[in-house]
């Protein structure tokens, strides 16, 4: 009975080729776009696992790239530069910093 329904109401939008199924792919793909997390989504397809999980929630281009914007403001420090080069530059006070941690922990053991 759905079946002959569902058949009729894309014959009357002229739409070919879609299949049921299809809209499952489009409310997981939209779900995330609109701030769904993939453990959410999980429980809404009643999935076992994320890794099925991936194989519905396709992003568009753009929402990517509204991604990787979000990324750069909380990258951005003020300074011309992002947070990940002034980590970079800042390696070697870390590096000595975490050695001589250790080395008054040696200490202690001793």
């Amino acid at each position: 009975m759905f079946r002959k329904a569902w058949e009729k109401a894309l014959e009357a939008a002229r739409l070919h080729g879609l299949h049921f199924h299809d809209l499952r792919h489009t409310f997981a793909s939209w779900a995330v776009q609109r701030g769904a997390t993939l453990p959410e989504l999980k429980d809404l397809l009643g999935h076992a696992t994320l890794a099925m999980v991936m194989r519905y929630a396709h992003l568009s281009p753009e929402h990517l790239r509204s991604a990787v914007a979000r990324l750069d403001t909380v990258m951005a420090t003020g300074t011309g530069r992002n947070r990940a080069e002034e980590m970079v530059d800042s390696a070697p006070c870390l590096v000595s910093a975490t050695r001589a941690v250790s080395s008054v922990g040696r200490a202690a053991d001793s």
